[in-house]
């Protein structure tokens, strides 16, 4: 994949719009009053609000939680399913779904809209957020930024790794947002 990287190079900028208190509640700093809201993931927002205090940015490097590609394959197919995953859990009274994984955009229009999409539909707790990520920075931190793009061309070019369970609906909405994965 880093052949694909080199042909075209990721954006200088990536984008994330995010929810606050979607999966987890907002919680205030016990010291400043402010809430503490972060663009991390779902496990590390969970994290944070199960353990008071500064918590390190948990990243998932894909050996640790995924033996294998088919693993990573099932991990992605759940991630951009996400909303939809939580939607029918909603429904039926079950556990929530987090991921590991942060999406983000190199689209910022696309970003805004979703953003604003995201605003409008917040209840009273919640509250949509916008943020802007120099891709440099995130990788000076050794984290792992995946173009999906890339992920599904990789996937698809074996069948061993069953693609197939990252539907259409997935697929077109990655393409859409030109989304990116860390």
């Amino acid at each position: 994949m880093s052949d694909q990287a080199e042909k075209l190079p990721y954006p200088p900028h990536l984008y994330r719009a995010h929810t606050h208190g979607s999966l987890i509640p907002r919680f205030r700093d016990e010291y400043t009053g402010y809430f503490c809201d972060t663009f991390g993931s779902d496990t590390h927002i969970f994290m944070e609000a199960e353990e008071p205090g500064e918590n390190p940015v948990a990243i998932s490097v894909p050996g640790e939680t995924c033996d294998t590609v088919e693993g990573l394959v099932g991990e992605v197919a759940h991630h951009l399913k996400k909303t939809q995953i939580n939607s029918n859990r909603l429904q039926k009274g079950e556990e929530l779904y987090f991921s590991n994984m942060v999406s983000l955009s190199g689209d910022l229009l696309w970003t805004t809209h979703n953003a604003c999409q995201r605003g409008q539909m917040a209840s009273e707790d919640q509250v949509a957020g916008l943020a802007i990520f120099q891709t440099s920075k995130i990788r000076e931190s050794d984290v792992l930024i995946w173009r999906v793009s890339d992920l599904l061309k990789f996937f698809d070019s074996n069948p061993k790794f069953r693609s197939f369970q990252i539907d259409s609906l997935a697929r077109t909405w990655a393409k859409n947002a030109d989304e990116y994965l860390c």
